[in-house]
């Protein structure tokens, strides 16, 4: 029966042809047409549930704007309409075709979406609103179960039509639907057709269940298919939504065996030759899929990246009858997340798991994947005996060893009251502020998964769009869509819309996956579209220090900002225990088990970090503590979470848990080493839940990582007991029983024999077997966690061949926990090459700059190839951020390192263009050698003093203004007498010029006037090296007297020098009298009655000569009292003047 809905009035006429055509058959005449066609009234066939749900006239939108048609409100993207306005039985489901990979072939042409007739599901979402109603509620409330199950549905149908099922259990579907699973006849199954029969079982096991009506037809839909036991093994979906499984090998032929059909694809030749990326990888996976092969099987990866292992995992998801295989692939040091998506049933078990001694390091199977080297530990930095008998002691000693000069971040940890995590427990106020803020804001927000990150934004909103009015769009940065169109293109397209009304809110989730060249796309479309009419918000579970310098060039004042008016934030936030007793009370956990779970997750943060908890435990602890012996449940749990642990350390931290909480931990070692300390030294935080994590713990203190790993515990130990003043838990017997550890990034990797006679100066690490000469490659490694061996690197390939991809180590230093240990191995005449712009960008180069002035080392030999004093040059000519030059003096190191950058820089630094605004940075310069020359804490030589304001930096020499001059004298007035740090002199503002008292010294010290120097001061000099013309001097009399004066005299003749005028300098005086040539009669007075002090080589006779006209004129008009001079020279002045005026 062909179904036709009338929009016309032809059709109505013709309906009533047909009519009468049937009234005639009735009495015997026969009709004139004979059609099979059955017509239908659209508003009278029938009266759906959901029609007016999709009309309402509140938040729907016209479906023309006015002027150019009518229509009434629609707010449903599934409604189908025609154009006078008439509602169709109809439902249209759009499909993505980028995202499922839909192309046009030509027997089928391009498939856009379906129309699905109402009835399909009219009884179903008949019964969801007769279940969602009750007493007291809307009629809004009653439909909003009807609007979830009808979301859910419409998805699922598409897929079941999409697939390639036959067309008959395709109609066997949609009849089961519509009748609610009320089917009397099956439709038959071959046995023989094992591949058909699990496709219709995946998709009918993808049938919603919100309401009982729903679940009933899911259980009559699955319960249709045979799947043989051995089968349903393979067909497994982890959380009931990814096919993705990592196997061990011998797999493929027990699938074959059940009769699948599995496609193969190896890639051993790929891997080795390296001739294939990311993007082609998955797309040569997902094209071995056909309509009747539903199993791709991959082999010949050792190893995943993150992103392809996301693709994959994502391309399952929504392909719910498709699984991939990946056959002996290591996930240990993939991301957690991905780990979570992965179907682990038919792993190989992993090697390290089973090392429990040093020799076990040796074995054939573990150094294939986890190669070892040993490594020299610093004995100094080892405790004594007697240092682990106290713990204050203890503390007192390493916190003088770990926290590192310059670092606030290390030193706070040591401090009488430690700092807390730096990340924020609650997120959630701050978000919001920025959202509803009346600003236009970017936000980045940053946690380990499953912190509820994305599930807040989503409960969001509701609050978006009703209070804010948002139009908001969502995007994942993990999208396979990337793999063939750029970021730019698909956010455009992500934000276009044809609402005018209210602000755009952009939410791209999983911002962590974007490649490095992703995100600077990102970044700079997001700076030319943020405004007044976009909003965003980022969301990563971890950020390198390339996005800090993202977002700090977005920043309003930067140069290439954001508009003024734009908040750019960042958000760095954990799971805390409030946010997880919040959680489990809304789902409705036992409360039995809460305190509990809480304690599992708190303690299991603070020692292994952010990464190793999340709320998708909850239930699976709850689950675990409900058996009568949860240890080996929890050991399984802990070393898939962390799966670079041993499993003794799983065991330990499980049997130290479960004796915290009153369970019986049977078969378990008792917790009495190292981290079942640390365990209980964690449970003194487990109700504020505020403290760092050891692996934060070690991010802030990277001197730690010199160490053993077994002092590292013991350093974040104390920390933790110092911060709740409890020193009560015995260190010393831990550490008397403590057993050795094999190096490696964030937690050690303990063995199973006791290590306290052993050598403390050396110890087992994991290195990184991969190519040390591709950079590309160590920067995956250190990403993914791996240890390497930096001095192995240097051997073998920095030493001979230095680093030219300047890109590629900036990301490699940003990416790994401890840059210092890379610098290190480093040629230092290569980190110079990388600085200089000639190789490297200049953002890039200030990028390396700040890595190595925070973490290189500050000693180095040589003259010329000086990294951190480059890098200090670098960063103050070409860092577009804000500047002063207390920044410069911390970035520096304090002031002996900056004396000796600036030294370097005068001789050697060949680089004197600035990018970044020329005069701002050559005042700055001017101000960080005025600054070293003030302080006292380096004393400076004369020659020292002489050689910063010559050569190369002669130009930068100037003589201050006389308001200078004041702003000096009260600088130096307000500063304590005991002390002139170089920090005292950093604070407020500082002047760009010497005060005239030091300059004077510069150039009394200077052999020989400099041609860089500005006219007035070769005056100067001259005047002092009794070299000048009276011209000279009384031109530089008129333009700036104050040169020549003395103002830093005592109380008396500096309230005589107010009133009279201010003394001529002693330094300048022989130069002045001496000079040929007739002085400025102003000039001349001052010398008399300015009451300068006269030494001892300045000739009497010279003085009352140059003098002369002045004299004669006081003579004449009776001023002879007036004058007025001292020093040692004054009598023989006097008595000269008295004898001439007397002849």
């Amino acid at each position: 029966t062909v179904q036709h809905f009338s929009d016309s009035e032809d059709e109505v006429d013709e309906k009533a042809q047909m009519n009468g055509a049937s009234r005639s058959k009735g009495s015997g005449e026969a009709p004139s047409v004979q059609r099979r066609i059955q017509y239908f009234e659209a508003r009278a066939d029938r009266n759906y549930v959901d029609t007016l749900m999709d009309r309402a006239p509140f938040g729907g939108t016209p479906l023309f704007e006015r002027g150019a048609g009518y229509g009434r409100p629609l707010n449903s993207r599934n409604a189908v309409l025609t154009f006078y306005d008439e509602d169709l039985p109809l439902y249209f489901v759009a499909l993505n075709r980028e995202r499922l990979k839909i192309k046009y072939s030509a027997s089928e042409g391009l498939n856009l979406g379906y129309l699905v007739h109402k009835n399909v599901f009219a009884e179903l979402l008949e019964d969801a609103q007769m279940s969602g109603s009750g007493a007291g509620r809307e009629e809004d409330a009653n439909l909003q179960m009807v609007r979830t199950l009808r979301t859910h549905l419409l998805q699922w149908i598409a897929d079941v039509l999409r697939s390639p099922l036959p067309g008959e259990t395709k109609t066997w579907i949609l009849r089961c639907c519509e009748r609610m699973g009320m089917v009397a006849v099956a439709p038959y199954q071959e046995a023989n057709h094992v591949n058909l029969a699990v496709i219709a079982y995946c998709l009918c096991r993808c049938c919603p269940s919100n309401t009982e009506a729903s679940l009933f037809l899911r259980g009559v839909l699955t319960s249709t298919w045979h799947i043989p036991a051995e089968v349903s093994a393979f067909i497994e979906r982890k959380s009931d939504v990814y096919g993705l499984y990592v196997v061990r090998p011998g797999t493929l032929q027990k699938m074959r065996d059940c009769g699948l059909q599995v496609a193969l694809r190896n890639f051993e030749r790929e891997v080795w030759q390296r001739s294939m990326n990311n993007t082609a990888m998955y797309l040569d996976i997902i094209s071995h899929f056909s309509d009747y092969c539903c199993f791709a099987y991959v082999q010949g990866l050792p190893r995943i990246d993150d992103i392809v292992l996301k693709w994959l995992a994502e391309y399952t998801r929504v392909h719910p009858w498709r699984f991939i295989f990946l056959e002996s692939v290591d996930t240990s040091f993939n991301f957690p997340e991905n780990r979570d998506r992965c179907n682990f049933r038919f792993a190989p078990p992993n090697p390290l798991h089973a090392i429990k001694r040093a020799e076990d390091l040796q074995s054939p199977v573990v150094a294939d994947i986890r190669p070892s080297h040993s490594v020299q530990y610093p004995e100094r930095l080892a405790p004594s005996a007697q240092d682990v008998q106290d713990p204050r002691k203890l503390f007192q000693r390493l916190g003088s060893q770990f926290a590192q000069e310059g670092s606030e971040a290390s030193r706070s940890l040591f401090a009488p009251t430690p700092g807390a995590s730096s990340f924020r427990s609650d997120f959630r106020g701050e978000l919001e502020h920025y959202l509803f803020g009346a600003d236009p804001c970017l936000v980045l927000l940053v946690s380990a998964p499953g912190a509820g990150k994305t599930y807040h934004m989503g409960a969001l909103r509701g609050r978006l769009e009703g209070e804010g009015q948002f139009d908001i769009h969502e995007f994942d940065g993990s999208s396979d869509i990337l793999v063939t169109t750029a970021l730019s293109e698909i956010l455009q397209r992500t934000v276009m819309t044809q609402s005018t009304s209210g602000q755009k809110l952009l939410v791209l989730d999983e911002y962590h996956m974007l490649s490095d060249e992703h995100k600077d796309e990102l970044f700079e479309w997001v700076r030319a579209k943020l405004g007044p009419s976009l909003r965003v918000v980022l969301i990563a579970n971890r950020i390198d220090s390339k996005d800090h310098e993202r977002l700090e060039q977005l920043q309003p004042g930067d140069v290439g900002g954001a508009c003024p008016q734009v908040k750019v934030g960042l958000i760095q936030t954990r799971l805390s225990r409030q946010r997880t007793c919040e959680v489990m009370e809304s789902r409705g956990n036992s409360e039995k088990w809460r305190e509990a779970v809480c304690d599992w997750l708190v303690g299991s943060r603070l020692i292994f970090g952010e990464e190793s908890i999340s709320l998708r435990l909850c239930d699976t602890l709850e689950g675990a503590l409900h058996k009568p012996d949860p240890g080996s449940t929890l050991v399984g749990l802990l070393l898939h979470r962390v799966p670079t642990i041993s499993r003794s350390t799983a065991s330990e931290f499980v049997s130290a848990y479960l004796q915290h909480v009153g369970l019986r931990c049977q078969g378990l070692a008792p917790a009495s080493g190292l981290v079942g300390t640390c365990f209980r030294v964690a449970m003194l935080d487990r109700k504020k839940d505020e403290m760092c994590s050891f692996v934060e713990f070690l991010e802030r203190t990277p001197r730690a990582q010199e160490a053993l790993p077994a002092v590292r515990l013991l350093a974040w130990c104390v920390y933790m007991m110092n911060a709740h003043n409890r020193w009560d838990i015995n260190l010393a017997v831990a550490w008397a029983k403590r057993r050795e550890f094999v190096d490696q990034v964030n937690f050690p990797f303990e063995l199973g024999e006791e290590s306290a006679g052993s050598q403390s100066s050396v110890g087992p690490t994991f290195s990184w077997a991969g190519d040390p000469s591709s950079l590309r490659d160590l920067v995956d490694a250190v990403k993914r966690g791996h240890s390497v061996d930096w001095s192995d690197v240097h051997r073998k390939v920095w030493a001979v061949e230095h680093i030219k991809d300047s890109e590629l180590f900036a990301q490699l230093l940003s990416s790994c926990r401890n840059p210092g240990m890379i610098l290190q191995q480093v040629l230092p005449g290569n980190l110079c090459s990388l600085l200089r712009l000639s190789n490297t960008p200049a953002p890039k180069a200030v990028q390396l700059a700040r890595i190595i002035l925070q973490h290189a080392p500050h000693s180095c030999d040589g003259a010329v190839d000086k990294p951190r004093c480059l890098a200090w040059w670098t960063i103050l000519l070409h860092d577009r951020q804000e500047l002063e030059v207390l920044d410069l003096l911390r970035l520096a190191g304090g002031p002996a390192p900056l004396l000796e950058t600036l030294l370097w820089a005068r001789d050697w630094a060949t680089d004197r263009r600035s990018t970044s605004s020329p005069q701002a940075r050559t005042r700055l310069l001017q101000q960080a050698l005025v600054l070293i020359c003030m302080q006292d804490q380096v004393p400076l030589t004369l020659p020292q003093l002489t050689l910063l304001w010559t050569g190369n930096f002669g130009r930068l020499l100037h003589a201050g203004v006389a308001a200078q001059e004041e702003a000096w004298g009260k600088k130096l007035v307000d500063a304590p007498s005991a002390s002139k740090s170089a920090e005292l002199f950093a604070q407020g503002e500082l002047p760009n010029v010497l005060p005239l008292e030091r300059f004077r010294r510069i150039l009394q010290g200077v052999a020989d006037v400099q041609e860089d120097w500005p006219l007035e001061i070769q005056a100067l000099w001259r005047i002092g090296h009794c070299r000048s013309t009276a011209r000279e001097v009384s031109a530089l009399w008129g333009a700036a007297p104050h040169l020549l004066q003395s103002r830093w005299c005592d109380e008396d003749a500096r309230s005589a020098g107010q009133s009279r005028g201010w003394p001529i300098h002693e330094y300048f005086l022989n130069g002045i009298v001496t000079s040929s040539g007739a002085l400025a009669r102003s000039l001349q007075r001052a010398l008399l009655a300015g009451g300068c002090p006269i030494p001892e080589e300045v000739p009497p006779t010279a003085f009352v000569s140059a003098c002369a006209d002045a004299l004669n004129e006081m003579r004449n008009a009776g001023q002879l009292g007036g004058v007025r001079v001292a020093g040692v020279g004054a009598e023989a002045v006097m008595r000269l003047i008295r004898e001439e005026m007397s002849a």
